[in-house]
């Protein structure tokens, strides 16, 4: 045998490689492009570097090709006398479509927007109604739970509120409760505090929006249970919507909220009374999360967070009433906005405001006294 270098017709590269006499058909892969070579004549030219032990003059290096030279699949020879088709590129394998999910044959997945503790949101397609939705499937629900929301359905098709989510409709879907909301494009407050703190003349007009949307709420008899920066929704045209209303017992139902730590995020804002005895929150238990949300927009940082992620910590804080008071958090927030936030957040249910109406015209009066 003889060795002989061959020059690429397509990329240039030359390549070394061993040949017999008289071969009359020479048949090579580029080792940079993968193009098949078909020469009759070796070529004379010499590579400007000579190539390392182990590697071909002319071609790239494995990381340069981000794959190992054993990787590469070179075909098999021509046998001689078959004529000299072009190179030809191998058929790639024709991947299957994903399976469209559809619910209760009206709505079509088509991505995953989020995921939380309880379940994913995804952006879905009404087929029916031809508009794009939101729909949240949830976990851990039992079949009381689900027929419980299924009756509280009722109620919040009939909510409407600028401020509230809209409510489309709720079933079961292989097991699991989805509730299916208006899809609106924005951010929630959740999102918005990793940019840093909100200015408290900001910070107290948004949470009028939030209490107002409550107060209409509760004149339908429906408590809200989870309120927290999550579940305040900022859209592209800076309203503000409360989402999940109706929802929060069915979360806090679903869960030991003594024994897992999945949602501490949750407990944060949460008053004693409704850890435990999630039954029994009301409207006081809103109020206090109303506040236990404004204390974190205010500094950027949760009521009890210095508790770390340890329940036992969290619940003895809570039992206490002990927490970083705002003014050790930050000692320039008005006074005015401080005592909103403590009295929301009083330890006894009966010593907060009495109704979501009464914090939000608090809140209107600091607004008033700080017109700028």
């Amino acid at each position: 045998m003889a060795i002989h270098n061959f020059q690429c017709n397509k990329c240039g590269a030359v390549m070394r490689m061993a040949v017999r006499p008289n071969n009359a058909l020479i048949h090579v892969t580029c080792m940079r492009c993968q193009v098949v070579i078909f020469n009759n004549q070796p070529s004379t030219k010499t590579p400007a570097n000579p190539a390392p032990p182990g590697m071909m003059p002319g071609a790239l290096s494995g990381a340069q090709l981000g794959q190992s030279f054993g990787d590469i699949k070179v075909p098999p020879p021509i046998p001689p006398g078959q004529p000299h088709a072009q190179p030809q590129v191998p058929a790639q394998p024709v991947q299957p479509q994903a399976k469209r999910i559809r619910i209760k044959d009206q709505y079509t997945i088509k991505k995953q927007l989020g995921e939380g503790t309880m379940g994913r949101v995804f952006l879905a397609h009404d087929d029916k109604n031809n508009e794009d939705v939101a729909v949240k499937i949830l976990v851990n629900t039992n079949e009381k739970l689900r027929k419980y929301f299924q009756r509280e359905a009722l109620v919040l098709n009939d909510l409407q509120h600028p401020n509230i989510i809209g409510f489309k409709d709720c079933g079961n879907h292989n097991g699991r409760l989805f509730i299916v909301m208006e899809y609106i494009e924005g951010q929630t407050l959740l999102d918005r505090l990793k940019m840093g703190p909100i200015l408290p003349r900001h910070a107290a007009h948004l949470m009028t929006y939030v209490l107002s949307a409550l107060h209409y709420a509760y004149q339908h008899n429906i408590v809200h249970r989870d309120i927290k920066p999550a579940n305040i929704f900022i859209t592209k045209n800076r309203e503000i919507k409360v989402i999940d209303l109706g929802l929060g017992k069915v979360i806090t139902e679903s869960v030991d909220l003594t024994k897992t730590g999945q949602i501490m995020g949750t407990c944060f804002y949460m008053p004693l009374e409704q850890i435990q005895r999630s039954k029994a929150a009301d409207h006081p238990a809103d109020i206090y999360a109303v506040g236990a949300t404004l204390y974190h927009i205010l500094v950027g940082i949760a009521p009890f967070e210095e508790c770390g992620r340890t329940l036992d910590k969290l619940f003895y804080a809570k039992l206490k009433n002990n927490y970083i008071r705002l003014k050790e958090r930050n000692k320039d927030l008005p006074d005015e906005i401080i005592k909103i936030v403590e009295k929301a957040m009083e330890h006894k249910p009966e010593d907060r405001y009495k109704t979501a109406e009464e914090m939000r015209t608090e809140l209107q009066n600091f607004l008033q006294n700080h017109p700028k």
